[in-house]
């Protein structure tokens, strides 16, 4: 196996992936209404599909005939990732963030460039600069680039226990401090209650209700409850209840960028 494949082949049930392909749509809708012009298309950039579900948050609302269309592409360093994104070859891009060489010598520009759960992989602040300094450059005017990321301030050490990968820890401050030092002036950061993109998650009356809700909610407590007659361990990949915190209880930030 390469390295991350574990991620690709761990995949979520059947009702889960359909869920995330439904909240990734409310997602989607979210996104086109915050740009500044409207068009009848609009190139997107994915930067770290992952699963696919933003992918197929685009095709469906290709689909569904919905304006504006959607002419997708997408960037990552693994090739089994990037395989299981069905778009013509010349609209997929190999290559680890923050390099964008590929993208930039063909001279694409994007409407808006999604990049979910990536920077904090990062090695330090200054890839991170410099990631956002190349997204200058395959940026449309009235354009934007939108950054999921975990909000380590809030989750602590879940930060690292979440992914193996995970290196610099983001929050509000330096993730928005990084784009003010390359020009960016135009910024919205909103709270996320973990993947859950329903309608209206941008609200903060939504999202308090929301964090009251889950407030109890302790995947280690229930593992220890439960896990013996699930067969399940607190520390494998698939584990349900670790599932359910990352979808609910995650504390996570959006960050859009306004160019």
């Amino acid at each position: 196996m390469g390295f991350y494949d574990v991620f690709l082949k761990n995949q979520h049930s059947d009702f889960v992936a359909r869920l995330m392909v439904k909240l990734n749509e409310q997602l989607l809708n979210f996104l086109i209404s915050k740009l500044s012009s409207k068009k009848a298309e609009i190139k997107v950039l994915e930067i770290g599909p992952g699963k696919g579900y933003f992918y197929k948050a685009c095709v469906n609302h290709n689909y569904k005939n919905k304006i504006p269309y959607i002419d997708y592409f997408v960037m990552d360093r693994n090739k089994a990732i990037l395989d299981n994104i069905q778009v013509e070859k010349e609209k997929k891009f190999e290559s680890q963030a923050p390099d964008l060489t590929p993208i930039i010598n063909k001279a694409q520009k994007f409407d808006i460039v999604f990049v979910g759960f990536v920077i904090e992989h990062m090695r330090d602040g200054f890839e991170v600069y410099n990631f956002f300094k190349n997204i200058s450059n395959i940026i449309q005017t009235g354009g934007m680039a939108v950054f999921l990321c975990p909000n380590s301030v809030k989750l602590g050490m879940e930060f690292w226990n979440i992914d193996y990968t995970h290196i610099y820890p983001t929050t509000k401050r330096n993730v928005v401090m990084a784009l003010r030092d390359t020009g960016i002036n135009k910024v919205d950061v909103i709270d996320v209650n973990g993947l859950c993109y329903y309608r209206g998650f941008n609200n903060k009356v939504i999202y308090i209700f929301h964090r009251f809700l889950v407030m109890f909610y302790s995947y280690r407590l229930l593992n220890m409850v439960f896990g013996w007659f699930l067969s399940s361990k607190e520390y494998e990949i698939d584990n349900i209840f670790y599932r359910a915190f990352a979808l609910l209880k995650e504390e996570n930030l959006m960050i859009i960028a306004y160019w």
